[in-house]
């Protein structure tokens, strides 16, 4: 089964990148890491992991009230493999998100915005 949206090809991206010292992260909602079911495809992961690559979530529960922090940080170790992770949230709706002090870094999608 192939995923949806269509996959990068992560081993391709991982050795096009690899002559680039800095860290990298893929940013995403899971749709790369899934079957078109809805399944986890943990091996999509894995090469990414194995090179060090961060996993960077999408977190915007204004779209998705269950893609808070906590689960889909829960998401990404327990399905994908992933060591840890870092959420990227709404900069506007910041105080709607909680204690974020678990995560090492926090990113905020659209904070040119508010400012």
């Amino acid at each position: 089964m192939e995923p949806y949206p269509p996959a990068v090809n992560w081993v391709d991206m991982i050795l096009e990148l690899k002559d680039i010292h800095i860290p990298k992260a893929v940013v995403s909602n899971f749709a790369p890491f899934v079957h078109v079911d809805g399944m986890p495809w943990p091996e999509k992961a894995k090469p990414l992991i194995k090179d060090g690559w961060a996993y960077i979530s999408e977190n915007f529960i204004t779209e998705s009230p269950n893609a808070t922090p906590a689960r889909t940080d829960w998401y990404a170790k327990a399905h994908l493999g992933w060591p840890e992770t870092q959420p990227m949230i709404e900069a506007w709706h910041i105080q709607d998100y909680g204690d974020l002090s678990m995560f090492r870094n926090v990113s905020h999608w659209d904070a040119g915005n508010i400012l």
